[in-house]
């Protein structure tokens, strides 16, 4: 189903209790709710003043049904959306962009986001590229004014890599970018762009045989390689924006926060066997994926790799799938 007619059912909330101030750095505060999330088979470990918490996923839960779930505003319940689709909430909270999960299988030739008000239910759609392009990994700007998606080409061999378009959402415009001179491979067309934090700039992979993440205008042209790191679907920043974690060149069980200004490492942790790196929690802590558990945890761990805090358990199976996205709410 096009991400552009698909229906959310949502009324104005009352007004939820103001939530404290999140801690950005120093110590997560203790668990003070555990919420069940019975579609993920799951139970998240919350604080109020956690600065991130799972907003919206994506779960499998038959052969041909993979719905999507959406943060109710002010509470811990999910609600969820008709079609197939793959959404995110504005670090503002105030808005969810969906796109469709898998654009090569829809017949939307315009490659539509869905933009749903979380307070008042309202909806719109903005078209972005023309097929035979396609558009997913929608990514939010840090001041919730633009969206940002990962175009590719449609070709026999897999999505090849395109370029990147970005959604004023206020405007309801889109500028996509040509990006030359990138690898050609089916591996590239499933790397996504990511924001700079100054939303000015985006990161992707380098190819295989480059070291470093590549940084673009958002003209397309290359500007500079961040060294000692290396491309991760979960490569991000901090909160303050100086610092990038990623995998270490190299290493596929070790990350490597780096100074996203001079390329410095600042640490480096080890990964769990079959574990990933999900993000920051916040200026000093990064949130750890341990499948090698029972159930599977995400820790929250500081910057030398020590477990803190529990985040989240799940009850997973080796055929489960499910895609979460974590953002301030």
């Amino acid at each position: 189903m096009s991400a552009g007619v698909a229906v959310y059912a949502a009324t104005r909330p009352d007004a939820p209790p103001p939530r404290p101030r999140p801690a950005l750095s120093g110590p997560p505060a203790p668990v003070a709710e555990r919420v069940a999330v019975p579609e993920l088979r799951a139970t998240l470990h919350e604080a109020p003043t956690d600065p991130v918490r799972v907003m919206s996923f994506v779960a499998q839960t038959g052969p041909l049904s993979v719905p999507a779930y959406v943060r109710e505003p002010g509470r811990a319940a999910f609600g969820k959306l008709d079609g197939l689709l793959d959404p995110v909430v504005s670090p503002d909270g105030r808005l969810v962009a969906a796109v469709a999960q898998n654009p090569a299988r829809v017949t939307d030739p315009r490659n539509q986001v869905l933009f749903i008000d979380r307070g008042t239910g309202e909806r719109f759609s903005v078209p972005t590229v023309a097929r035979p392009l396609l558009a997913g990994s929608p990514e939010w700007s840090r001041d919730s004014r633009r969206l940002l998606l990962t175009v590719s080409a449609e070709s026999g061999d897999g999505p090849r890599p395109a370029g990147f378009a970005i959604v004023d959402v206020r405007a309801r415009k889109v500028t996509f970018t040509e990006v030359e001179g990138e690898d050609e491979g089916p591996a590239a067309g499933g790397a996504a762009y990511r924001w700079t934090p100054d939303g000015e700039a985006v990161i992707r992979w380098t190819p295989p045989d480059e070291d470093g993440i590549r940084v673009y205008g958002l003209d397309g042209r290359p500007r500079r390689t961040i060294p000692g790191v290396r491309w991760t679907d979960d490569a991000g920043f901090s909160p303050s924006g100086r610092l990038l974690a990623a995998r270490c060149p190299g290493e596929d069980r070790r990350v490597c926060v780096v100074d996203f200004g001079t390329g410095r490492r600042r640490a480096s942790l080890p990964l769990p066997a079959g574990g990933a790196l999900w993000g920051w929690f916040n200026e000093d802590h990064l949130l750890v994926y341990d499948r090698g558990s029972t159930p599977w945890r995400t820790h929250i761990v500081d910057l030398s790799g020590r477990r803190v805090r529990l985040f989240a358990e799940f009850a997973g199976s080796a055929d489960a799938y499910w895609l979460l996205h974590i953002t301030p709410g």
